[in-house]
């Protein structure tokens, strides 16, 4: 009986951890996305707080993409973790429940980059922890 509640509540844990995870490294994306004309512009063209290089919308880009990816992949790796069964379904079921979330963001902010590489960071962990699932190996013949 215990075992069962133990199960139950891993269950429902895994989207708490999902989400908590998600928050996390978003909200370091956006500490990183405000900071960024202070460390990344040049002082010179600096005014106001905001950066007028030319270059700087690609710093930028890259903050905005390098988050997406790095939240998918640390979200499919949590939710993984916390599922008390290690099947192979389990990282590609969170993979597809979190493109949902994603591809709305990546409309909302009409910018398609960082969907894309979401979307290969989380396949990619995904594939990873398959591989590593007990039920993933073929029976010996």
């Amino acid at each position: 009986m215990r075992r069962k509640v133990i199960k139950a509540l891993r269950w429902l844990l895994v989207p708490l951890a999902c989400y908590s995870i998600a928050a996390f490294t978003v909200t370091v994306g956006g500490f990183l996305f405000d900071r960024a004309p202070y460390w990344f512009c040049p002082r010179d063209q600096l005014v106001s707080g905001m950066c007028m290089a030319d270059s700087f919308e690609g710093v930028l880009s890259a903050i905005q993409c390098v988050t997406a990816g790095l939240t998918a992949f640390v979200v499919v790796l949590a939710g993984s973790w916390t599922a008390p069964l290690r099947h192979p379904a389990v990282p590609w079921t969170i993979f597809g429940i979190g493109l949902i979330p994603a591809a709305f963001l990546s409309f909302l902010a009409s910018d398609a980059l960082p969907f894309v590489l979401a979307a290969m960071a989380g396949a990619s962990c995904a594939f990873m922890l398959m591989k590593r699932a007990p039920h993933a190996r073929p029976a010996a013949a």
